[in-house]
């Protein structure tokens, strides 16, 4: 009874302390909970343990609460709020890590305080380093709204849990934030490079503008620094455009020169219509790009007319110019003293150096096309071209040096050329696809017609003669090689030369007596030895089906001597054309009266019945059958018994020549006769055994039978000829 009272006082305690230890627990507030409940854990009593078993359950179920917490919060997206309750449970788990004894750090269920706390932390890292990486990616492409919400996330979290990173976290988050002001500070300068390049290149602006403008719209708090940006990016640009065409426009007004004021305005407009107008500050631009593009252009125009010096007039201009320079000229009094200087300039409204700089520009472009028409073989341009630039050179060489420098680059290119097609054309000629000079005789053509200068030159004319000897040598070659196949009676390749020969001997009947016509003509050429000889080749060979004895009017038609009616009537109407004199400026008339003249003459003098007409060596091939007709007899007359073998084993080859001439030919019928004469000659050798036995004048029947082995040796494959049965009889009695 006395220790009751003590006993009820114990258990008034032990309910405190119970309740005291939840509301720790509860609060998770650690700190000096260990003293309570290690006596507990160390107590053998099992009521006591118990209860340290329920406050340890008590304590891992709170702190796995607070675990979960983390991790839910590490799936939003990250704002101060998200941070703030972070960083409290992360300092909850390290308080119980620091309070709890060793014992307690391994909690029921699993829970590892220590290795939450590490869990936590490690995905803070991640999640900051997942937040630079998408930083950096915005930052490569210039999206400003990206990278201001990735930004302002990475700082918040860097400043909210700086304790949690690493010293390497903490130096990329410092290179972010330069970063991120660079990127702030290079607007101005993407700005500058695109007005600085004549609004080339947009400089990524039509990248950064966009996401500057989504920035400034957007309703998200993080971002009030780059709206700043976007309106003061947005009167930059439109204050340095402005500018800039101020600037264009007062030089293009003073120096009346407009090529570069147009490329860039241009430039400007391409870039406005592909969306950089929706970027200027209200009003815009002081001026309507679209209108001075039209105004300037016009301008131009008239300058264009003053400075085109086409083939008609340019000597006529030229000399302008030239009167002009010199009195603008600041070291030349010119004509009229320094007033000459000064009423020049009023007049055509520039100075010397504006105008020796368009002059320039012009020569240059002038021997830019020389180079494009020797490039695509446009000789005549390339001639044209080059005659401008021999008159600049000598009206106004000492304004524009450079004349005489491009036409000598483009003549010593030109030579060179042609020096290269003339060696190539003779590399061909000797080979024996010489259907590959019709692919380059064109520019060989062009260039001896149209470059009267280069033909002055004694590399050219050598080559020149050269190149026409080995056309004339190559032809030549092929006509002795057809009469040497039919020789040896090689028919089959009698057949592909005849073929190849009438394609390469009518193309130079058709073109290269064409040029030999025009050569004659030239005032810059002289005859030609081997173009002559070329011409009484194709009279004699390739005459059919062409008028040669015409040659002169089909050249000043430049057509075939082969053309058509069609044609002559289609070449007349283009070069009419060409030539009219309300086109040409040629009071006269003298070029398109030869042209009309030669157009009726034609039409009136010219057969174009081209029915049944031979082609080059019919009479040849119709010959084929008497000539082997003579030679079978003459083989047989000299008993050359081998080489009638060999005619006979070739005779089959006739039919590949049955189409090749006008009419068929009929190889059936040739072979039928030749083999009767050498089967004719066969038995006259028989009846002269007989004859010769019967009288017997033995020394003429040695001879027969002599005759008749040999041939009974090379004929024995053709029984129609020579039979079996030869071998019987009177030879067999001599023999015997």
């Amino acid at each position: 009874s006395r220790l009751r009272p003590l006993m009820q006082l114990r258990e008034q305690k032990e309910v405190q302390v119970d309740d005291l230890l939840d509301d720790l627990i509860r609060d998770q507030d650690f700190q000096g909970i260990k003293e309570f409940i290690m006596p507990f854990a160390n107590s053998k009593d099992q009521i006591k343990q118990q209860k340290f078993k329920q406050w340890c359950n008590k304590i891992a179920s709170s702190l796995s609460t607070t675990v979960s917490e983390i991790n839910r919060d590490l799936e939003r997206a990250v704002s101060e709020e998200m941070c703030h309750s972070i960083t409290n449970q992360v300092k909850v788990l390290e308080h119980a890590k620091k309070e709890l004894s060793s014992r307690l750090v391994k909690l029921p269920g699993g829970l590892n305080i220590g290795k939450e706390v590490q869990s936590a932390k490690t995905k803070i890292r991640e999640i900051l380093e997942a937040l630079i990486e998408a930083f950096n990616v915005h930052y490569r492409n210039m999206n400003f709204e990206g990278m201001g919400i990735s930004h302002h996330s990475v700082i918040l979290l860097s400043s909210q849990m700086e304790v949690h990173l690493t010293p390497l976290n903490k130096r990329t988050v410092k290179d972010l934030r330069e970063k991120f002001d660079q990127a702030v500070i290079s607007v101005s300068g993407f700005i500058h490079r695109f007005v600085q390049s004549a609004f080339q290149e947009d400089g990524r602006l039509l990248q950064i503008f966009p996401s500057l403008k989504r920035a400034s719209e957007s309703v998200n708090p993080e971002l009030p620094k780059l709206s700043n940006t976007y309106e003061t990016s947005q009167k930059e640009l439109t204050e340095k455009i402005n500018e800039a065409f101020n600037v264009c426009n007062d030089i293009a007004s003073q120096k009346n020169c407009y090529y570069q004021p147009i490329e860039m305005l241009t430039a400007l407009d391409r870039q406005l219509k592909r969306g950089l107008k929706n970027y200027l500050v209200t009003p815009g631009l002081s001026f309507d790009c679209e209108a001075k593009l039209k105004e300037w252009r016009e301008e131009q125009r008239k300058i264009d007319r003053e400075m085109d010096f086409d083939s008609n007039n340019v000597e006529e201009k030229l000399k302008k110019w030239a009167s002009l320079m010199d009195g603008l000229d600041p070291k030349s009094e010119g004509y009229f003293g320094g007033m000459s200087r000064f009423f020049a300039r009023m007049k055509s409204g520039t100075t010397y150096e504006t105008k020796r700089d368009e002059l320039h520009i012009k020569t240059v472009d002038r021997c830019n096309q020389g180079k494009k028409a020797l490039k695509e073989s446009d000789y005549p341009m390339l001639q044209e071209c080059i005659h401008i630039l021999d008159l600049t050179d000598h009206h106004i060489g000492k304004h524009i040096p450079v004349a005489s420098t491009e036409s000598k680059f483009l003549k010593k290119h030109a030579l060179n050329t042609f020096l290269g097609i003339c060696k190539k054309a003779q590399g061909i000629l000797e080979s024996t696809n010489k259907s590959e000079f019709e692919t380059i005789f064109p520019d060989y053509r062009d260039s001896v017609l149209y470059l009267p200068w280069m033909m002055v030159t004694g590399e050219a004319k050598k080559e020149f003669k050269l190149t026409n000897q080995f056309l004339h040598d190559a032809l030549v070659k092929d006509i002795s090689e057809i009469n040497e196949f039919l020789e040896n009676f090689d028919f089959a390749k009698l057949k592909t030369k005849v073929q190849s020969t009438r394609i390469f001997g009518g193309f130079l009947a058709d073109h290269c007596l064409l040029l030999r016509e025009r050569v004659k003509t030239s005032d810059h050429l002289e005859g030609d030895q081997w173009l002559d000889a070329i011409f009484k080749l194709c009279s004699e060979f390739f005459s059919q089906c062409r008028s040669l004895n015409h040659i002169k009017y089909f050249a000043i038609l430049e057509i075939p001597s082969s053309s058509s009616q069609n044609t002559i009537k289609k070449a007349y109407k283009s070069l009419a054309k060409r030539y009219h004199p309300d086109k040409t400026g040629e009071g006269d008339g003298t070029m398109f009266r030869k042209i009309k003249e030669a157009h009726d003459f034609l039409l009136e003098n010219v057969d174009f019945s081209r029915e049944n007409v031979d082609q080059p060596f019919d009479s040849l091939l119709r010959g084929v059958r008497t000539k082997l007709r003579e030679r079978a007899k003459a083989l047989l007359e000299e008993q050359q018994y081998k080489n009638v073998e060999t005619l006979l084993f070739r005779l089959d080859d006739l039919k590949m020549l049955d189409n090749l001439a006008n009419p068929h030919l009929k190889h059936t019928d040739t072979i039928d006769e030749i083999k009767k004469i050498i089967k004719g000659h066969v038995e006259k050798v028989r009846i002269d055994v007989d004859s010769n036995w019967s009288s017997h004048n033995y020394l003429a029947l040695n001879e027969n039978i002599t005759d008749l082995k040999s041939m009974e040796t090379h004929f024995k494959a053709y029984p129609e000829i020579f039979s079996s049965s030869w071998n019987c009889g009177i030879v067999q009695n001599v023999e015997t």
